[in-house]
C-alpha cells in the first residue's frame, strides 16, 4: 500500500536589494580657501594698495591745509602760467590769484580744472605697480609733467573758446568734452608707461670667438 506524502510548501526565497554605492565627494578647495588664496594674489595686493593710496588722498583733500597750501597753490600756478601763454599769443591777459582776464573776458580756475584728482589717480597707479624703481620714477616724473601740460592746453583752449565762441560751446567743452577727454588721456598715459616699463632690455648678442687663420 502506497503511503501518501504531504508536500510541504516551499519557503519564498529572500530577495536582497543592493544599495547604490555613494559617489565619492569631490575633494577640492572650498570657497573660503579660494578667497584666502585670492587675498594673497598680486592682483589683490595691487588693488588694495591703490585703494589705500587714494583713500589717503581723499582723507587729506577736505582739510584746510590741503585747500590752502596745495590746491590754492596749484590753481594760482595754473592761472599764472595760462595767462603767460595766452599773453605770448597776443591775448593781453593778466591773472589775479586763480583768474585769467583779457579784453573783456575772464575765467576762474576752480575744482576740476586743477587736474589734481586725475594726476593723483595716475601717480597712485604708477606708485603701486609691482616693478623696479628704475622703471617707476620716469613714469612718475614724466607722466606728472605731461598731465600738467595737458591741463594747460585745456585752460588755454577754454579761454579762447569762451572769448571767441558761444557760451553753449564753452559749457559743452568745459563740462562734457574736456572732463571725459582728460580722464581718457590719463588712462592712456598710464597704459603707455606700463608698455614701456614692462619691456625687458634685450641682451647684447654673444661675442663670437676670434678664429686665427
Amino acid at each position: 500500500m502506497a503511503k501518501s506524502r504531504k508536500q510541504q510548501p516551499k519557503k519564498p526565497k529572500k530577495t536582497t536589494t543592493q544599495k547604490p554605492t555613494p559617489k565619492p565627494k569631490k575633494t577640492g578647495p572650498s570657497n573660503f580657501e579660494k578667497f584666502k588664496t585670492w587675498l594673497k594674489s598680486p592682483v589683490f595686493r595691487l588693488i588694495a594698495s591703490f585703494a589705500g593710496v587714494m583713500a589717503l588722498f581723499y582723507m587729506i583733500f577736505p582739510t584746510a591745509f590741503y585747500q590752502k597750501y596745495i590746491f590754492g597753490s596749484v590753481v594760482k600756478f595754473n592761472a599764472w602760467l595760462g595767462a603767460l601763454c595766452l599773453k605770448l599769443f597776443g591775448q593781453g591777459t593778466t591773472n589775479i590769484d586763480s583768474s585769467i582776464s583779457g579784453n573783456g573776458f575772464s575765467i576762474d580756475i576752480g575744482v576740476g580744472c586743477d587736474a589734481l584728482e586725475p594726476i593723483m589717480l595716475y601717480l597712485a597707479a604708477v606708485l603701486v605697480f609691482p616693478i623696479a624703481w628704475s622703471r617707476k620714477w620716469p613714469g612718475l616724473l614724466y607722466g606728472f609733467l605731461f598731465l600738467m601740460f595737458l591741463n594747460q592746453v585745456r585752460i588755454i583752449s577754454l579761454f579762447l573758446i569762451g572769448k571767441y565762441g558761444s557760451y553753449e560751446l564753452f559749457e559743452i567743452m568745459h563740462i562734457e568734452v574736456w572732463q571725459a577727454l582728460f580722464i581718457i588721456l590719463t588712462i592712456v598715459t598710464w597704459l603707455v608707461w606700463i608698455r614701456w616699463a614692462s619691456k625687458t632690455d634685450t641682451p647684447p648678442p654673444p661675442v663670437q670667438p676670434e678664429t686665427n687663420p
